[in-house]
């Protein structure tokens, strides 16, 4: 079976949430590799949580594209690079204050467009706003169109 590609783009999503919610919440800096994320995806049997991406019985994790690698990898190892491209658009705000969705989200929009698949603008903003529009709110999705619009040239 095949992952839709709304599906991988929840995947990424998700595992960027994931990442930065450890981060935001953990007393280190420490953020784990691409190839640790990959490992727990893959070894998902041994994870039983409820909250795991990978709870839906149609999903395999082994069935992972090279696509949704790529991007998580595109996306964790350029976060830092990528905050800083948001961070004097924020007017009023700090990175802090952005919930850690919103953020998931401009990471993995941003990544998408410089550091993967060049796909179009308006197809990555329009991505972006629909997993906001899905997982967050109305606000959320406004701010969003607005950000990407500004720092995706």
């Amino acid at each position: 079976m095949n992952i839709s590609r709304n599906i991988e783009n929840f995947i990424i999503m998700t595992v960027i949430y994931d990442e930065l919610i450890a981060l935001e919440y953990s007393e280190s800096n420490y953020m784990r590799s691409t190839e640790e994320i990959i490992e727990s995806i893959y070894n998902f049997e041994d994870d039983k949580s409820s909250d795991s991406v990978f709870n839906n019985k149609e999903l395999d994790p082994k069935e992972i594209s090279p696509f949704v690698i790529s991007s998580i990898q595109n996306s964790l190892k350029n976060y830092n690079e990528i905050k800083k491209a948001f961070i004097p658009l924020l007017k009023n705000w700090s990175w802090k204050r952005i919930p850690c969705l919103t953020k998931a989200i401009l990471v993995m929009s941003y990544a998408r467009y410089y550091y993967g698949d060049k796909a179009d603008k308006k197809i990555i903003i329009n991505i972006a706003v629909n997993l906001a529009k899905k997982y967050s709110d109305e606000k959320q999705s406004k701010f969003i169109n607005a950000i990407l619009e500004k720092v995706i040239q």
